[in-house]
This record gives C-alpha cells, structure tokens and sequence, in this order.
C-alpha cells in the first residue's frame, strides 16, 4: 500500500502555485520510491464531472520524500482536483482532502475557488538578473580621510570589536568602476545611519548619515553614479531594534514609567536597567540594541516614515531587513505598499536564517537570505558531507520551500559579516572556493558576494570577517578575482542560469559529483560539478536536449571535455534519448549547453 501518512498536499503555496488558469502548478509530497505513477484528476469546482488528467512528474527528492509536480489548465480558473495513485506494489488509491483511500467515493476534492485568489507576485523583474555584492561600509575602501573618526586605525589592522577603519559611502562612490568590472549589479550596503558602533547596526537617528560615512550628499551622489553604471542600491533597515541613543529609548531612560515612549519597548520591570537589561533586546540581552514594538501603531508610522523617506529622496532601489523574522508583519506589508508607492520596481529583502515560507506568499518580502541552500552547499563543497543525494535532497526541499518568484529573488550568500569568510569554511583551500563560487553563479537565486570574498580574504567569525578589504593587487588572488568576472558573464549569457527552473540530474549516495538541470525555454544547461579528488567519466541523459541538438563543454573551473570526438565542434549529433558522455578532471565544474546549426 501507499503509504498514507508521508503524502501532503495543500491548496496554498508553495503546493499550489500560479495565477493563469491555464498554467497552475501542483505539488505533491510522497515518501520516496513509494510510487509508480501519480495523476491529478481535475476540473470546473462548479461542473459535476472532472474530465482534466494530468501526469505527475519527479522533481526532486530528499532524504524521506519525493516531491512530484503537474501543470493544470482550465479555462474557467475555478478548480477543483484530486490526485490518484499507483504505488509500486501493484495498489491503488485516491489522495483528497479525506486523505488516502481505495474508493473515489470516498474522496472529499482539494479546492481552488479562483487562481485570482492566490496573491499576485509584484516583485521587480531586475532581481532575478542581479549580482548582489555586500558592502560593510567601514571595511570597504576610506575615500574622504576628512571624516575620519579620532579612533581610526591601520588599514591592514586585524580587527577587534572596536576598530574603525574609516571606510564610507566616498570610498564605494571611488569603487564603482572595479565593482562593475567585477560584475556587480546591485550593491547592498550594511546600516549607513548615525549610530555609536562601526557596524551601525545601533541606530540612533534614522533620517541622518553617520557623519564618518558622508552625508546626504554623498549618498545622492552614491545612488546616482550608481544608477548611471547600471547599478542598483539598497540599504539595510534596522527596525527590528535601535541604538540606546535613539531619541524615544533615552527619553525612556530618563523617565522610566512616565515616559511617552514606554510602549515603544518591551519593559520587564523598572526603573530600567541596562547590565543586565530590563528591557527585551535584539539577541541575548544586548543591551546596547533595545528591541522596538512594531505592532504598536505608533512605531510602526515612525518606521514607515523612514523607509519611505530614504527611498523618496535619494533614490535607493530598496530595502534589506534586518532580523526579518522577528519583525510585525503588519508592518511588512505596510513597508511594502509604501515603498512600493514610491517607487514600483524596489526591492524588499529580509535576512531570516530558516525556511521563510510566510513572508513569502507576495504581501511582505521578495526575497530572503537563503541560509538553508548556503549551509547545504558549504556541507557539500567543503567535503564535509560529499554525498550528492544527500545534496540534491536538500536542494529540493528549499527549491519548494516557498514560491518560485520569491526562490529566484532571495539572496545566495556564501559568506557575510555575521559568518567565517567562505575561504575559510573551505579551510583554505582554494580548488574548494573556487567550485562553491562557480555553483553559487550557476545557481536560482540571486547570488550574494561578501566584500573581499572574490580576492581570496579569508577569517573567521566576526570581528575577523570585518577585515579591510585589500586594495594592493599584490594582496589579492587575481585568479581568483578573474575567475569571479568570467563566472558572472557566463551566469548573464545564459537565461537559464538566472531565470531557468531546477531539476538534479546525477545524485547517488555518497558520490561526490552532482549535475543539475536549469531548464528554460531559451535552451536548458546542465550544470556539473565534481567535487572528488579523482578524475570521472560519466553518462548523462540527453532527454533534456532537443533533437537537432549537439552539445557543447562551458569550463567553470578545472577541465572536461567530450570523449566523442574530442572536441566540442566535433560532437556527434545527440537525439533527446542518447546519453551524453563527458569526463571532468579532479575538482572540476563545466556546463554541457545545447549548439545548434
């Protein structure tokens, strides 16, 4: 029999998701190698009959489920559906909203009352082109020495927790024409706004630039010399927590109970007390980072104000959130809307460290810090679990974690200033970083570059990710540097690379090699990469060619080639059921792409 108890199916994303009535995408969740077919039956919710078939098919699978998916179409858009099932012991049955049983009497359909009901994506079509590169603004480059501060160290210092080094938003302005050299399309800056520590991240004015980072001014200056280079910039917005100088938490201090502002925190007890707070922080007890209530109105028209304020008058193309997940999601969608208001095309990012499926569905983020496919692909790259199936399935659980729009407009991010420099998750060595980068390019989603990461900077967890970034080219790894521009100019000539859809196509317990398939309808890529230490010859299937196809060898990094004839020009002439041979050399990643007469 099927088992029953690992099938789930919602009517709600992401297992349902669309909002054509002729393209509406159904998922469904099985335990894994428990069934020989599966077919959604379908029709009008309002008509007695259901006449729609359509066949189910693998997309993915993780350790304990496989994950199956149909594409519906019925003029009317008002859908009603369930789904049978064939196992591979020969049984059958029907899978509803009664759950799993063997009469279609039986059954109770899932529903969809109107694919009009499903929330509308708006987010910015840019996105999903975009190359993101992070900016800790007193790391980056000192461009106006005149707005030092008096603490200023070295360059080349190795940074502790009070260090500044007098990077600011000067020094990002001189630096636009190596980040669009680099590639670079969006730049994300951390927190720009006057506050007491060099991360910026307690603000104590929200409507002013931190003087050792510039002023109005500069920032205009940043976003329009920006904006001319093809750039797009978004800043983060703390509003989860604020500094201790904020103006309402030192009225607070000053007047404990009496205070206008007592609302606008959470108080434990009084009188307030910062060592050890009395008062819900950002963290464990921080007490320098006081936690706001956005789900009182009054916070939340503040912090609208200033989200809406930076975008109207500099020209900032959006908005990352910091700590996301603890933010009032009335206050989301609000942020949204206004924003959006102002300028239609900005984008809405949180950093959220976990699945993020609710702030997902189209009403508050774009996109998310996609933590779980970094730890995936750290695990993976490093050698620490080369198990590709292992890989594949927890690439697939985050590819249908959420829905599609918002997968391709979350950030790839390999390292950032609250984790070890991805050089060093490596541990050194620079084969490994230079494969984690070139899958990071080739992968959906919005890849994320950490400042320095592209010329080998190395260090551990902050403050020794926080290090200057090194400008002498003789402290640079130009290889490494080298091989970052030519991965993203691979990632723009290829709409598959930024748009396509995703499907493993080689993945086997405890093999180190994993291939996967971005599909789109300019042409699919099959991306694959060899983690091993040890050359491979392999077979791929060629199902994802067309029949005129030939195929082509794209170098990432190390070496491949066709058997066939030695040379991609040579290559025979593939039918869509032929395999394609290829053979890679020790850690090596190449794209096989179709090249056609």
């Amino acid at each position: 029999m099927v088992e029953a108890s690992s099938l789930y199916h919602t009517p709600w994303t992401p297992y349902i998701q669309g909002t054509q009535a002729d393209n509406l995408r159904v998922l469904l969740r099985a335990k894994r190698d428990d069934l020989k077919a599966a077919y959604v039956i379908y029709g009008d919710r309002y008509r007695d009959h259901m006449t729609g078939r359509a066949t189910m098919q693998k997309i993915g699978a993780d350790e304990q489920h496989d994950y199956l998916a149909a594409c519906l179409a019925l003029p009317t858009g008002r859908f009603k559906y369930y789904f049978f099932l064939e196992g591979k012991d020969g049984s059958e049955g029907w899978y509803s909203e009664n759950g799993l049983t063997q009469q279609s009497w039986q059954t109770r359909v899932f529903q969809m009352p109107h694919v009009a009901a499903l929330p509308q994506w708006d987010g910015p079509d840019w996105v999903q082109d975009a190359v993101c590169y992070q900016i800790f603004v007193d790391r980056f480059r000192n461009g106006n020495t005149a707005n030092d501060p008096a603490s200023v160290s070295p360059w080349n210092t190795q940074p502790d927790f009070q260090t500044r080094l007098g990077g600011d938003l000067q020094g990002v302005i001189d630096a636009l024409p190596y980040l669009q050299s680099l590639g670079a399309t969006m730049l994300y800056l951390t927190p720009i706004f006057k506050a007491g520590s060099s991360h910026k991240y307690d603000t104590a004015d929200y409507y002013a630039v931190d003087p050792e980072f510039g002023d109005l001014d500069t920032l205009r200056r940043l976003t329009n010399q920006a904006h001319q280079l093809g750039m797009r910039v978004i800043l983060d917005g703390v509003f989860n927590h604020c500094g201790t100088d904020f103006f309402a938490f030192r009225d607070l201090l000053k007047k404990g109970r009496d205070s206008q502002y007592r609302d606008w925190f959470n108080v434990y007890r009084y009188p307030i007390e910062m060592h050890p707070p009395s008062y819900e922080t950002f963290a464990a007890s921080v007490a320098e980072m006081p936690k706001l209530r956005l789900d009182n109105p009054e916070v939340r028209r503040y912090f609208l104000n200033v989200a809406s304020y930076w975008v109207e008058v500099t020209g900032i193309d959006g908005w990352r959130i910091d700590v996301a997940n603890e933010v009032d999601h009335r206050f989301m969608r609000e942020l949204r809307r206004e924003v959006r208001a102002i300028n239609p095309e900005a984008y809405i990012v949180g950093e959220i460290w976990h699945s993020a499926e609710p702030w997902l569905r189209g009403d508050k983020l774009d996109g998310v810090t996609a933590y779980p496919w970094r730890d995936a692909a750290l695990a993976f790259f490093s050698g620490w679990r080369s198990d590709s199936d292992w890989f594949a399935g927890q690439l697939t659980k985050h590819y249908t974690s959420a829905r599609i729009e918002a997968i391709h407009s979350s950030l790839n991010l390999l390292g950032s200033h609250d984790t070890p420099r991805v050089l060093e998750l490596m541990g050194h060595d620079v084969n490994k970083a230079r494969l984690i980068a070139a899958f990071q390019m080739m992968s959906p989603g919005v890849p994320q570059i950490y400042y320095g990461d592209e010329v080998g900077m190395y260090g551990g967890s902050d403050p020794a990710c926080r290090a200057g970034m090194r400008w002498d080219e003789q402290d640079q790894n130009q290889e490494m540097l080298g091989l970052y521009r030519y991965l993203i100019k691979i990632r723009n000539r290829y709409p598959a690379l930024r748009r396509g859809g995703f499907l493993p196509i080689w993945s086997k317990p405890g093999d180190p090699l994993f291939a996967m398939l971005r599909q789109h309808r300019s042409g699919n890529v099959l991306c694959v990469f060899n983690t091993a230490w040890q050359e491979r010859d392999l077979q791929l299937s060629g199902r994802w060619l067309r029949s005129n196809d030939r195929v082509e060898v794209v170098h990432l990094t190390g070496w491949a080639h066709l058997p066939d004839g030695g040379r991609p020009e040579s290559t025979k002439l593939s039918s869509r059921m032929a395999p394609v041979r290829l053979r890679m050399g020790p850690q090596a990643a190449c794209l096989l792409v179709p090249k056609r007469d």
